[in-house]
């Protein structure tokens, strides 16, 4: 199933929600929760490619990739799991009117803040892929995409702790999508969109108030926990079991 009839079944269930639930198509969002008044869409001169893995697009409530590519008007969001033998994908990497990069840790990988060295690397345009997804689906997409896999990489260097506190990342320094093309940004072209970390501050504040709210769905009748202490719980199971 192709991303537009995904949105045209997806619209039909919708009719029959109630009015408090029904979708806004741009942030994929409930409209209660809607971001996109608050989203003022800007030029970048790096054109980013979201590279989406499929629970992220369909599944994930808390995806901030989608709402980072509101923000950005040189981006696009490519849907998948295995590109190696998509035209659109082809066409990007044999592009030699520009330098591809890809936004991931490895060996060889360039530090964002070392200006000298990754501005040093690129001579035309750049144009950077961002993979939008868990980081064992981001593993599986590079795995699966030879490549996109073999493309020069950057990375950040920098001890940057994520504002994303109601997601568990597998390290402290591991940040968003949204995050990440913040900090990118921030870093290679000198300006600071803090608005798009404000949306994410408020994406979490909503879940927060929705997770201590008993009269909601989604109340826990234990208190939310931070991700430092339910990893702090689990090595205690581990130790005891």
């Amino acid at each position: 199933m192709d991303i537009q009839t995904y949105k045209q079944n997806k619209i039909k269930r919708q009719q029959a929600l109630p009015v408090s639930r029904t979708i806004c198509y741009a942030c994929f969002r409930p409209h209660s929760y809607c971001f996109c008044q608050k989203i003022n869409p800007f030029q970048t001169e790096v054109e980013f490619i979201i590279l989406m893995h499929p629970m992220e697009a369909y599944k994930e409530k808390l995806g901030t990739g989608r709402i980072a590519h509101s923000f950005l008007k040189n981006s696009q969001i490519k849907i998948g799991i295995n590109f190696e033998n998509d035209p659109q994908m082809q066409n990007w990497l044999s592009d030699e009117t520009v330098e591809n990069r890809v936004l991931y840790p490895g060996v060889g990988a360039l530090a964002v803040e070392d200006q000298s060295a990754s501005r040093g690397s690129i001579k035309k345009p750049l144009r950077l892929f961002v993979i939008d997804g868990t980081w064992p689906c981001a593993r599986k997409m590079m795995n699966q995409n030879p490549a996109l896999k073999n493309l020069p990489r950057f990375t950040f260097s920098g001890s940057y702790r994520s504002r994303f506190l109601i997601k568990q990342q597998p390290g402290s320094v591991c940040l968003s999508t949204i995050e990440s093309l913040h900090k990118f940004i921030e870093l290679w072209e000198g300006e600071s969109h803090d608005a798009m970390l404000e949306v994410l501050d408020e994406l979490v504040q909503i879940h927060l108030d929705i997770a201590a709210d008993p009269n909601r769905e989604g109340y826990r009748k234990k208190p939310y926990k931070g991700v430092l202490a339910r990893k702090s719980q689990r090595r205690k199971r581990k130790i005891f079991a």
